[in-house]
């Protein structure tokens, strides 16, 4: 029953990451008590073994405005092990309620199952007053793009 509802959650949150129309692309949409998160990895979906950026958009759920100079990261495991694991503190952004990270992901996982999805974490508190407010989701990392030859091996 686990194995069903981690698959049905990669699938909604793939789906989610897809290209929208006009070529706008649309992020993940998280929710925690206060905040409403957008999370959007260029490239959808990341590759393993190549640098992911990650943009957040924070927006306060009370008052419907950005979150401003706020603090947090972005966090991934494989397994629950805990290996291997990847994560990055946020950057704020020129745009308003809008921080940047970037992730490295060591291995793919796209078997498609999803036990073996990377189980992704952010966490995100407005300043240090206010408690730190966590959210998780499942994403699968595509397998490493090949390498193009390298220019000693090319004969003309």
């Amino acid at each position: 029953m686990r194995r069903a509802v981690m698959f049905a959650a990669s699938v909604i949150a793939l789906a989610a990451c897809s290209e929208g129309g006009a070529g706008e692309i649309k992020g993940l949409r998280l929710a925690t008590r206060s905040y409403r998160l957008t999370v959007t990895p260029n490239p959808i979906p990341p590759f393993a073994n190549e640098t992911t950026f990650y943009t957040v958009t924070v927006i306060d759920r009370a008052t419907s405005q950005p979150v401003q100079n706020g603090e947090g990261q972005i966090y991934g495991q494989l397994t629950e092990t805990g290996r291997p694991y990847t994560w990055d503190s946020f950057v704020y952004g020129p745009e308003v309620g809008t921080y940047h990270a970037k992730l490295r992901f060591a291995i793919a996982s796209v078997t498609g199952r999803p036990d073996e999805a990377w189980q992704m974490g952010l966490r995100f508190r407005r300043d240090s007053l206010s408690p730190t407010e966590v959210v998780n989701w499942t994403q699968q990392i595509r397998d490493e793009r090949p390498s193009p030859p390298a220019r000693d091996s090319i004969r003309r």
